[in-house]
């Protein structure tokens, strides 16, 4: 490049900063000083206008106490929900699944990933590969036959089948 060429780009360039600091330290101050004018009295106007309630202190813990008075008064019976739950928790076991992994010498974090998903042990094949990874597992892992079952955490079935 020649030197008139860079003294051209110089001058462009400062004058653009120029431009951009008169705009940032005068322009944009104004704007901001127009947002912080708002008073407590606004404030609260613009908070009723939207529809929401303002309390006191005391009013908010007076309500507080009137609820836990009334929550130790009137304990939930509902015993629908009780049955519904226990349902809940029958079904969840009744989906527990069992696999027996066998790990060979030479297999890749994505297959036995793919198995585990396969055999229902793990929802997200993708989710555990990468949690391998970012935990440092991917290199400890052990040959051999592993039991696993679909109850247990990634983290648990991780250090399963790396001994630790």
């Amino acid at each position: 490049m020649k030197k008139q060429s860079i003294r051209s780009f110089a001058l462009g360039m400062l004058l653009t900063v120029s431009i951009l600091g008169v705009y940032y330290y005068y322009i944009q101050e104004e704007t901001v000083t127009d947002d912080i004018s708002m008073n407590i009295d606004n404030a609260k106007k613009l908070v009723k206008e939207e529809g929401y309630m303002i309390l006191s202190e005391s009013e908010y813990n007076d309500l507080r106490t009137k609820q836990k008075e009334l929550v130790k008064e009137s304990p939930p019976t509902d015993t629908s929900k009780k049955t519904e739950s226990t349902e809940d928790v029958k079904e969840l076991e009744e989906e527990s699944y069992k696999y027996t992994l066998k790990i060979t010498r030479g297999m890749s974090i994505s297959s036995i990933s793919k198995l585990l998903e396969k055999h229902k042990i793990i929802e997200n094949r993708e989710k555990f590969e990468s949690f391998l990874t970012k935990n440092g597992y991917q290199t400890d892992i052990q040959v051999g036959a592993f039991k696993l079952n679909s109850d247990m955490s990634l983290k648990k079935i991780a250090k399963i089948i790396t001994g630790d």
